[in-house]
C-alpha cells in the first residue's frame, strides 16, 4: 500500500522543473552496497536545491524520526559528495545547492512528528499526504 502513496508523492515532487529519482542509493563508506535508499532524491532546477524525501503511512513516528535524523546528520553530506562526484560536470554549481529534507505523513500524525523533530532540534519540512493529493483535486472534477 505504501507504494501507492509514494507514487502520489512522486507526482507532487515532480511539479515544475525537477528531476526525481526514487529509491536513490546512497553508497556505503566501503563503496559496496547501500548505506540508505531514501524514497526520493529530487534535483530542483528552479530553486535550485536538492530534496531528500521520505514517505510513511505509519502511526508510530519513532522509527520515521530516527531515519529522518540520520538523513539530516549524515545523509545530506553523503548525497552532496555523490552528486559532486557524479554530476559536477553536468551541474557545475551542485556543491552550492542547499539540501533539504521533506517528510510526508498522514495529517493525523503531523503534530506528533513535528513535536518529535522539535525535541531533537533538527530542521525538516513536514508535508501531509493529503496536501500531496490536492494536486489532483482540481482535475478530478
Amino acid at each position: 500500500m505504501e507504494f501507492l502513496y509514494e507514487a502520489i508523492v512522486m507526482g507532487f515532487l515532480t511539479r515544475g522543473n525537477r528531476f526525481c529519482c526514487p529509491q536513490y542509493s546512497i553508497k556505503a563508506d566501503s563503496g559496496k552496497g547501500d548505506w540508505r535508499c531514501p524514497d526520493f532524491v529530487v534535483l530542483d532546477f528552479e530553486t535550485p536545491q536538492v530534496i531528500i524525501a521520505e514517505v510513511t503511512t505509519a502511526a508510530d513516528m519513532r522509527p520515521f524520526v530516527a531515519k529522518a535524523k540520520e538523513l539530516h546528520d549524515h545523509g545530506r553530506q553523503r548525497i552532496r559528495k555523490e552528486l559532486m562526484d557524479n554530476a559536477k560536470s553536468t551541474i557545475p554549481n551542485i556543491a552550492e545547492w542547499p539540501i533539504e529534507i521533506q517528510l510526508f505523513v498522514r495529517e493525523d500524525r503531523k503534530a506528533d512528528l513535528e513535536n518529535r523533530i522539535d525535541k531533537l532540534q533538527f530542521q525538516v519540512e513536514v508535508i501531509t499526504l493529503e496536501r500531496a493529493f490536492e494536486r489532483w483535486k482540481v482535475s478530478a472534477k
